[in-house]
């Protein structure tokens, strides 16, 4: 019961930054972390409700990658993995953010590949990741 007060109590606080802060879809984004981490806890279609969230999102802006992450993970945690990296390479042909950020999303893709079985593209996503962390002196 407290749990769910919490969880009614922090979505108020997202829609009430929303309104005030329209320009700033990151904020749905966090909308959709909490319905994630509820989902078959407190509330049965979290994930479906994020995944309506998200899917406006991109497509007002297609190139938030936080969205399109957060999109992956929903659909890998529902075993549609081909529908996840189809949404991550997508989002390739947009800027993509440099740093850590991106070489996670490589691997990320790289180990959902391989549950795919498609070993060959899940080595060229792991020298990808490997050349923007020498490229962004990540590399230890």
């Amino acid at each position: 019961e407290q749990k769910k007060a919490l969880e009614e109590e922090a979505l108020e606080n997202l829609n009430q930054a929303q309104k005030y802060a329209l320009g700033f879809q990151s904020l749905r984004s966090e909308e959709v972390n909490l319905y994630y981490m509820v989902d078959g806890v407190f509330i049965d279609d979290g994930l479906e409700k994020g995944e309506a969230i998200l899917l406006d999102v991109l497509e007002n802006n297609p190139m938030l990658w936080d969205a399109r992450l957060g999109l992956f993970r929903i659909y890998r945690k529902q075993g549609h993995l081909k529908k996840a990296v189809d949404v991550l390479e997508e989002g390739r042909k947009w800027p993509m953010p440099r740093g850590p950020f991106m070489v996670n999303v490589f691997v990320e893709m790289a180990k959902t590949y391989e549950q795919l079985g498609d070993n060959r593209k899940a080595q060229e996503l792991i020298a990808q990741a490997k050349h923007w962390m020498n490229s962004y002196g990540q590399a230890r």
